[in-house]
């Protein structure tokens, strides 16, 4: 799942919400991403979702997050088979990140 890098803020992924969703697999042979968020994104709200590669090697990150991205939340995602669940690539952590591990 990729969010984009917006040319303008009115084309931004602003306002998306996943519930109980799986995403697997995503990649080349040599990396991959379940999910990828770039550029300024806000209120984005992924929960409950199976986030892993089978296996096969394909999907290396679970999530990864670009420092302009606010108001994410990540609640009850299961995470498997990465070489990192959770890139986040943002200096300062948003207060509004919640991720679970479980």
């Amino acid at each position: 799942m990729l969010f984009r890098e917006p040319t303008t803020d009115f084309r931004g992924g602003h306002r998306n919400t996943f519930v109980d969703c799986v995403i697997q697999d995503n990649g080349s042979d040599v990396s991959g991403i379940g999910v990828d968020i770039r550029g300024l994104t806000c209120n984005v709200t992924i929960c409950n979702c199976n986030i892993a590669d089978s296996g096969q090697g394909k999907q290396t990150v679970g999530v990864r997050i670009a420092p302009e991205v606010v108001d994410l939340q990540l609640d009850g995602n299961h995470f498997g088979g990465h070489k990192k669940d959770i890139e986040d690539e943002r200096l300062d952590l948003a207060p509004h990140l919640e991720v679970s591990h479980e």
